[in-house]
């Protein structure tokens, strides 16, 4: 699933933020809760895939920077 995640960021040119890119998720057929998809995508953080960006309180952006191995 993550690869799945980190291949529809990248359909985005600009960062996104979590709520936007869950619902876009949703729209598209993935079943998936909020909570699921937060740690799936702090994962992906956390491996360097996405950048995160914060501004101001609890605000973050995302943005696809390299490949899962699949």
């Amino acid at each position: 699933m993550n690869d799945q995640i980190l291949r529809f960021i990248k359909t985005f040119d600009d960062e996104i933020d979590a709520e936007s890119l869950w619902l876009s998720l949703r729209v598209n057929g993935y079943k998936l809760s909020q909570s699921s998809f937060n740690a799936r995508l702090r994962e992906i953080v956390e491996a360097g895939f996405v950048t995160k960006r914060s501004i101001g309180y609890n605000k973050h952006f995302y943005l696809a920077t390299g490949e899962l191995d699949t």
